[in-house]
């Protein structure tokens, strides 16, 4: 499945407020662009379920999940993100832009600013997370204000943090239990 140059606005759905995608082979996302989409319980935008899966140069802005993944929820497989932009997003519990469960996710040249959850303000990790040559700045949670990684494994390289808050723990980054590596990463006034 291909979908590219695309819109999705003020979609609702219990899980993947735009897009749902189960058990599929292959999904790619180019150049497009959710806003506004709100899931009642997981992935705001998009929710995918055992399926290996392509972002590339989409933006995210403005999604909601009232339980996790404010932007993207995710469960199992491969997915890549790259070259894309996760703004103003929000999830109530786990991942202000992205939840990855069960996942091997690597995540490249990708933005994420202002997304907020209670835990992971931009991205929360409970599998396998690749980060390179990213930029995450301005998000906010409780625990992980940019990234918590939950008894998973993170490697991050090339990447700066900037100005991200916790309320508790890891203003940059929660590491609760997980193996993480970071390489020529910076870090820059969080708290």
């Amino acid at each position: 499945i291909m979908m590219q140059n695309i819109t999705f606005v003020n979609g609702i759905f219990d899980d993947g407020g735009a897009i749902t995608a189960t058990y599929c082979s292959n999904v790619q996302i180019i150049d497009c662009t959710f806003t506004n989409n709100t899931a009642s319980q997981l992935g705001g935008a998009i929710m995918f379920t055992l399926v290996d899966v392509d972002v590339i140069n989409s933006t995210f802005t403005n999604n909601k999940a009232i339980n996790d993944g404010g932007a993207i929820g995710w469960i199992g497989r491969d997915v890549k993100i790259e070259g894309c932009i996760f703004t103003n997003n929000t999830a109530e519990d786990y991942g202000g832009a992205i939840n990855n469960v069960n996942g091997e996710m690597t995540i490249t040249n990708t933005d994420f600013t202002q997304n907020t959850a209670i835990y992971g303000g931009a991205i929360e990790n409970r599998y396998y997370l690749t980060i390179h040559n990213s930029r995450l700045e301005n998000n906010s949670a409780v625990h992980g204000g940019a990234i918590d990684n939950d008894l998973g494994e993170l490697v991050i390289e090339n990447t700066n943090f900037t100005n991200n808050t916790a309320e508790d723990y890891g203003g940059a980054i929660n590491n609760d239990n997980g193996k993480t590596t970071i390489k020529n990463t910076q870090f820059t006034q969080n708290t």
